[in-house]
Parts: C-alpha cells; structure tokens; sequence
C-alpha cells in the first residue's frame, strides 16, 4: 500500500496511492493515526485519484479520520474519486457528512 502525506497551507493532504481494502485498511490506519497525533491537524484533503476500490474496511478508514477531525472541530474534504468510488460513498450514505470534489484545488479552496 502506497499513502503519504503533505502540509500545503495548514492543511494536510494524503495521498492513497492503491485500493483502499482489508488488506491495506490497517497499514493506511496506523500510517495515518501517526500523523494525526500533531493535534494540530485539523483540516485535511484525502486525494483518492488512485483508489478504484474501497470496501467497508476503507469506508472504516476514511469514518475514523472524520471522527478525529469532529472531535478537533475540524474539516475533511475528499478529492479525485472515480464515479464507482463516489458510488460507494452514495450507497453508504455517506454524502451527507462528506465532502468530496473534483480537485484536489477545489477541495483545498472549499476547506
């Protein structure tokens, strides 16, 4: 599993760069939690431009990331999904408390 992040701004943009499944939920998870200990992230960009899959391990991922940042008064936005990964966010329901965009620019602008 490939993930890296970047500050552009304040804000925090991670970088998926494979399916977000079972197989790789945890690696992104720890990879992540380890950033999200500087407690002073609270605005961050998924950009999902190479994820042409997720499942409910990776739905679990990008949940948890949106809790931390609930919790820290925060702001999550998602960019550069595929129409079947955008899909999955529809079926899940979960269009109501994400943000998700185009581009990672407009993503950025919005947050």
């Amino acid at each position: 599993m490939s993930i890296s992040h970047r500050i552009h701004k304040q804000i925090c943009i991670f970088t998926i760069g494979d399916n977000l499944t079972k197989d790789y939920a945890s690696t992104a998870e720890r990879y992540i939690d380890d950033v999200l200990d500087d407690e002073s992230i609270s605005r961050i960009v998924v950009n999902c431009e190479k994820v042409t899959f997720l499942d409910s391990s990776g739905l679990g991922v990008i949940i948890g990331i949106l809790n931390t940042l609930q919790e820290r008064q925060g702001k999550l936005a998602l960019c550069e999904c595929i129409d079947s990964v955008d899909e999955i966010f529809r079926l899940a329901k979960l269009t109501d408390v994400l943000s998700i965009f185009t581009t990672e620019a407009e993503a950025l602008e919005a947050i």
